[in-house]
């Protein structure tokens, strides 16, 4: 006679199977970043350069042609990692250098904490570049289980050293031991075979994987095998024949981790992002971002506009998507494939509108705030200095003239904007298709309707944090910038912590600092945005982009750019005089977001910084002490 015991057990392993197959499975997770690569160059945006690799996931995913970064490296990787605009990590002004004390806010969880409390094993493969000056910023204290590959921003793709006051310093770690070991190892080939063993680890652990696949390629130093620099001989530049190779050594590198994933019969449950970190360093590294304005660097789109693709069998939704993703949208999409939540981030989780074509999940992106950069206004003392200088070093170095935007209008000089509810006409706001002069008044009468309302000539308080915002002077000719800085600290470690105190709440918003924002169709900038050129296609003519100098195209633009980006993604027509009620609407936009802002941490270079001795060896390091 069969015992209920027997029967229960029986029952028991028979649902079992069941179950499994209803409870959805942790899907791997890669995310594999380029460095500094162009809009141009990848295989489906232009033939140039071969991309086998990368056009094959890209027909088997979703293109996204809306999606944005920060200008710079560390600073992108800064909100990927920690799913915060860079107002809210307090890294609104310039990128990470290794000898300033900065780094990723340890108040922020990563993207790594939040999947290795889901049950991930994380693994961090190349380029860090979000701070080592004290232990706790290193990638093993920020999530990540394992680490191969630099902490610093850039070096070379052979040596794996960087230079300090002359001296070539290692910068290649296993986990936290220097490796000396990879040196002559090809810095893209090492990252493949290190994902290969990645890949065999977890075919045998059974255990969700992420992998952080944050390539040094094709960021400068221009360096390629032999063999993938004699595949483009035909290119006469030297910038742009390496640059190809790198490219294409990279995308063969990806090539073999795709085949290494089916191999292990893994592919079926992995979902893979490929994304650039910023645009392309055009002409002197290589890229081409053509047909964008601007630069690496700029807040214009070839700055910030990224190369970027989801893939895999998970994505039902195969084809190109125009739906507005922002860098940082990576951590709450990650998490939710994951099985978890975030909250009260500026993350987005675009999941079901990249993979099921669900409705836009993000209408708006603060690209930065950045009140230290902060522009000089036309008819200043300083900036005839800087001009005088300029025409000197034009003559000294013919070809780099990089000239300072400046405020066009002399009552933009002692404008601040505290808030507005000014709205623009709604119907031409969600579409975007009236561009041409409407009934509204013009620029400068728009600012004089709203400015007893609504604008103050300097700041009220001043910020309690590390900076104080930009103020203007009473006078129309000159303007003087005040900053003071000062040294908080932390009672982990002797380094000065990123600010955690909002901005007051009565703060302007000066108009002359660098500040970017986009909604909808909508995309305005003010103040200092830089090169503002665009640099020729290398593929249409070599030689017009060797010889391109970014140059300003008149003396006197305006520091308040407007533009319709589903109408001219390139930038070619400023509409802020035309439609002066957009620019009011988004600058109280920008106003609203600055008073959630922390305030800019920039400390000054470290005198503690410098290498370290591992053997006889010199290797970057932490230079400050717990």
């Amino acid at each position: 006679m069969t015992s209920p015991h027997f029967l229960q057990v029986l029952i028991l392993q028979l649902l079992l199977p069941l179950c499994s197959s209803l409870t959805p499975t942790k899907p791997h997770i890669i995310m594999i970043m380029a460095d500094d690569l162009g809009w141009n160059d990848v295989g489906f945006h232009n033939g140039d350069i071969s991309t086998p690799n990368i056009d094959s996931l890209a027909a088997k995913g979703v293109i996204l042609n809306n999606y944005y970064t920060a200008p710079n490296c560390g600073p992108s990787r800064a909100q990927f990692l920690t799913g915060r605009y860079l107002t809210h990590l307090g890294l609104q002004h310039k990128n990470l250098q290794p000898c300033r004390p900065s780094g990723i806010p340890l108040s922020e969880t990563t993207i790594a904490d939040e999947l290795r409390d889901l049950g991930y094993k994380n693994h961090l493969i190349g380029k860090w570049h979000g701070g080592f000056h004290t232990p706790d910023y290193l990638p093993t204290n920020r999530g990540f289980d394992s680490f191969r590959g630099m902490l610093n921003g850039l070096g070379d793709h052979f040596t794996h050293k960087k230079g300090f006051k002359g001296k070539k310093v290692l910068d290649f770690y296993n986990d936290t031991i220097p490796n000396p070991g990879a040196s002559g190892q090809y810095s893209t080939f090492y990252y493949e075979r290190r994902a290969h063993e990645v890949i065999d680890e977890h075919s045998q652990n059974g255990l969700p994987m992420f992998m952080f696949l944050s390539f040094q390629a094709p960021h400068t130093p221009t360096q390629a095998p032999r063999g993938y620099i004699r595949r483009y001989q035909h290119i006469p530049i030297k910038s742009r024949r390496n640059y190809a190779a790198m490219v294409t050594a990279m995308d063969d590198a990806i090539g073999t981790i795709i085949r290494k994933l089916e191999e292990s019969n893994m592919m079926q449950e992995t979902v893979i992002v490929f994304s650039t970190d910023n645009g392309g360093q055009a002409l002197s590294g290589g890229a081409s971002n053509y047909p964008l304005r601007g630069n690496k660097g700029t807040y214009y789109e070839a700055g910030i506009k990224g190369v970027a693709l989801i893939s895999g069998p998970l994505v039902k939704n195969v084809g190109v998507s125009n739906s507005l993703v922002h860098i940082s949208d990576w951590k709450a999409t990650f998490v939710h494939l994951a099985g978890g939540k975030l909250s009260n981030h500026d993350s987005i989780n675009q999941w079901e509108t990249l993979s099921n074509g669900a409705t836009d999940a993000r209408t708006e992106i603060i690209y930065n705030i950045d009140p230290l950069s902060v522009g000089v206004p036309m008819g200043s003392r300083r900036r005839a200095r800087g001009e005088k200088q300029g025409r000197r070093q034009k003559r000294r170095h013919r070809g780099r003239r990089f000239r300072r935007s400046v405020l066009p209008l002399v009552l933009m000089n002692n404008m601040t904007f505290e808030s507005t509810t000014f709205q623009p006409e709604s119907q031409n706001v969600s579409t975007g298709f009236d561009t041409g002069p409407s009934s509204s008044p013009s620029l400068k009468e728009a600012f004089e309707e709203v400015e007893d309302n609504f604008i103050s000539e300097s700041p009220t308080q001043k910020p309690t944090t590390t900076t104080t915002l930009p103020s203007t002077t009473t006078t129309t000719t000159t303007t003087t910038t005040t900053t003071t800085t000062t040294t908080p600290t932390t009672t982990t470690t002797t380094t000065p912590a990123p600010a955690t105190t909002t901005l007051p709440a009565a703060q302007p918003f000066h108009i002359n600092q660098l500040a970017a924002i986009r909604s909808g169709d909508w995309k305005l900038m003010t103040g200092e945005v830089g090169f503002m050129g665009v640099v020729p296609d290398p593929a249409r003519n070599i030689f017009k982009y060797h010889a391109f100098r970014p140059r300003q195209t008149s003396k006197f633009y305006s520091a308040i750019r407007l533009f319709n980006i589903t109408n001219d993604p390139t930038e070619s027509h400023d509409l802020s005089e035309e439609r002066p009620d957009i620019v009011v609407w988004l600058l109280g936009k920008l106003q609203k977001h600055q008073q959630t802002a922390l305030a800019p941490f920039y400390p000054p270079l470290s005198n503690a910084c410098r290498p370290h001795l591992f053997g006889n060896l010199a290797v970057w390091a932490p230079y400050l002490q717990q």
